[in-house]
């Protein structure tokens, strides 16, 4: 019974009336998805745990635009290389909207 780890980011499109989840845009790299609207788009990681026996176990997500938090909701810290890719998008993102 071996186990695996993949982890996802996926840009969430929300109706903007009552927040519920209405598509989801995968992508393996976040430098893939450089625009996001924050009023109508969420930014999350997910991390999928799969067992070879028994399929997807255990589906956790990280919103890094909404939390400070490095933990992913089951409190299993997210790896520093998302968080540095994270944290280089989110510098690219601000320096494109500069004028």
């Amino acid at each position: 019974m071996a186990q695996s780890t993949h982890y996802d980011w996926d840009v969430e499109t929300l109706d903007p009336d009552s927040g519920d989840i209405l598509d989801h845009y995968h992508m393996d790299k976040l430098a893939q998805e450089q625009a996001l609207d924050e009023s109508t788009e969420s930014l999350v990681l997910v991390r999928d745990t799969w067992d070879s026996d028994r399929g997807l176990i255990d589906r956790t997500h990280w919103y890094p635009l909404e939390s400070n938090d490095l933990e992913f909701s089951n409190g299993v810290s997210v790896p520093e290389r998302f968080i540095n890719e994270f944290n280089q998008w989110s510098l690219n993102r601000h320096d494109t909207k500069k004028p």
